[in-house]
């Protein structure tokens, strides 16, 4: 077999084939010391969109995904939320309403402000990422622009938003509960638009020439199991999930579903939804030998621990780590090996270069 590009070994994985060999990459390069290491920056923990771009392009890592330039740490307030953000993440630190009644308001006007919303326009609703309109300027122009300084690495479509967690992130997981029981139909409404704008976006967004894949991310779980019940989910969220994924494969993309957490209760609901995979594959949550049994035609993203292995494990430890999943989960094709969510600050760059290299070393069929 002639040896395949990035894209076309994430091509093969999603349409069920098996490439020359596992394709490697991550999610947020929000890490200083790997940009640095393949495209100098001029200052530590500083670096443009261009200087990321290029330094993915020459890892040779197979796909990318949500390149940004570094974040400053700052204090912000929009639509009345007080947002801190620092090196590679944001959260909501103060809100203009302690109860429901006083959040009701806070909503409905929200709920205009969606209905009157361009698709393109730039939205920062909740923390921690969730965005509508993702880009300033023209959609294709910009992935375009990114792609050329990329080279040859994959870049997948923007981050779309499944737009729950922004719904109890924007309002708290307090209010959030008591609005499920005692305003359903706000809840439903608003989320609803939400739903609704994104889809509107990928509609008009949408590029199969531009990737053949995106992330539509919500978390819904976490390390102890789901957040909401199984019952809301299949009465409010899978029927709209399964509206946005449609909208993608309508342009012949293939979807791979983030949520952190034991989403294992739902898989049967996110595959009937037309997940073609899920991600980040948290290897100290899931099983990941038997998930792959249990489902032997889902994608799998991710795998290799960010949270202890890739922070304070040795190099050993992830060759045995990478080994591992490749065998586990990937010994077939349906593996696209990464961190188990993304590479960020406390991982060490060694480990981040040893799961790559590996990825190279044992990945080949």
């Amino acid at each position: 077999m002639s040896k395949m590009s990035g894209r076309e070994r994430v091509e093969a994985v999603m349409n069920g084939r098996v490439p020359d060999m596992v394709p490697i990459g991550d999610g947020l390069f929000q890490h200083w010391g790997f940009i640095d290491h393949y495209y100098k920056t001029k200052e530590k923990d500083k670096w443009t969109l261009e200087e990321i771009c290029r330094a993915v392009g020459n890892s040779k890592v197979d796909y990318a995904f949500d390149l940004a330039p570094s974040l400053k740490p700052h204090i912000e307030k929009r639509l009345g939320l007080t947002y801190q953000s620092t090196e590679w993440t944001e959260v909501i630190i103060d809100r203009p309403f302690k109860t429901i009644e006083q959040a009701k308001p806070w909503i409905e006007d929200i709920i205009v402000q969606i209905k009157d919303s361009d698709p393109d326009s730039m939205w920062s609703f909740a923390g921690n990422g969730g965005m509508w309109g993702l880009g300033q300027g023209d959609y294709r122009e910009d992935f375009l622009l990114k792609q050329n300084w990329a080279g040859d690495t994959m870049l997948m479509h923007t981050g779309s938003p499944a737009s729950l967690d922004d719904c109890y992130m924007m309002v708290g997981m307090e209010i959030f509960s008591y609005l499920t029981v005692d305003e359903p139909g706000l809840l439903e409404e608003w989320f609803d638009e939400l739903s609704k704008h994104e889809i509107n976006r990928v509609k008009r967004n949408a590029d199969y020439e531009l990737s053949p894949l995106a992330c539509v991310y919500c978390d819904i779980a976490s390390t102890t199991g789901l957040m909401v019940s199984e019952k809301f989910l299949r009465d409010l969220y899978f029927p709209r999930l399964k509206l946005l994924i449609d909208e993608w494969h309508n342009h012949n993309i293939k979807v791979i579903y983030h949520s952190e957490g034991d989403i294992t209760p739902v898989l049967p609901d996110l595959i009937k939804a037309g997940a073609d995979g899920i991600n980040p594959l948290e290897p100290d949550i899931l099983d990941i030998k038997k998930l792959r049994e249990e489902y032997p035609d889902l994608i799998f993203w991710g795998g290799i621990d960010n949270n202890e292995l890739l922070c304070s494990g040795t190099v050993e430890e992830v060759e045995q780590a990478v080994k591992d999943l490749i065998n586990d989960a990937g010994s077939n094709g349906g593996l696209l090996l990464g961190s188990s969510g993304q590479i960020h600050p406390a991982n060490k760059l060694e480990n981040c270069l040893a799961m790559f290299e590996f990825g190279r070393k044992y990945g080949k069929y």
